[in-house]
């Protein structure tokens, strides 16, 4: 096994989640100024140098908004999104209070040297997980109750305006037809 594997159970609804995760039709799309700004205020607000929004597709992770990263793209086998999306409960992970804490996977440590990661899944009103808006900072911090609503508030509006840029594209397409 590659050491640099995460390794998850594929979630259960795989086909169904990657098949919602095409209707959004967000893959591979250029930046748009409303994810940017989530994004930017969700690293302002809790102060970190990473916060993304990330798409988990079969095989690679698209950040459709980042901060503090390079590149649009992650291979989906090393990162954190993989482990968040297999439910709907937020993933908060401190290094060194587990002994096996992911935060210390040699292509994590080496490559981002991660203390704090934070993840809430994005979750569709079909229930299925597309991806995650995540904080990560190289410091030990606290994460407490208030800070947790703040973030999955943060989710909430992020899969509002996905559903309404969905809407809008279906009604255009019906508008064409």
């Amino acid at each position: 096994m590659d050491t640099n594997d995460i390794t998850t159970p594929v979630p259960s609804k795989e086909a169904a989640r990657l098949a919602e995760l095409y209707r959004y039709e967000i893959l591979n799309t250029s930046a748009e100024p409303v994810f940017d700004q989530i994004v930017e205020t969700a690293a302002k607000v809790f102060n970190v140098p990473i916060a993304l929004l990330s798409m988990v597709d079969l095989t690679e992770i698209f950040f459709k908004a980042k901060v503090g990263l390079e590149g649009n793209t992650f291979p989906r086998s090393t990162s954190l999104c993989t482990i968040a999306i297999s439910n709907a409960e937020p993933m908060i992970l401190h290094k060194g209070e587990t002994e096996h804490c992911l935060l210390s996977n040699p292509m994590i440590a080496a490559e981002f040297g991660l203390k704090f990661y934070a993840s809430i899944p994005l979750v569709t009103p079909n229930d299925l997980i597309i991806g995650t808006l995540s904080i990560a900072d190289t410091k030990q911090r606290t994460f407490g109750a208030q800070e947790l609503d703040i973030l999955q508030d943060l989710a909430k509006v992020v899969m509002h305006t996905l559903n309404l840029r969905l809407d809008l594209s279906m009604e255009n397409d019906v508008r064409v037809a």
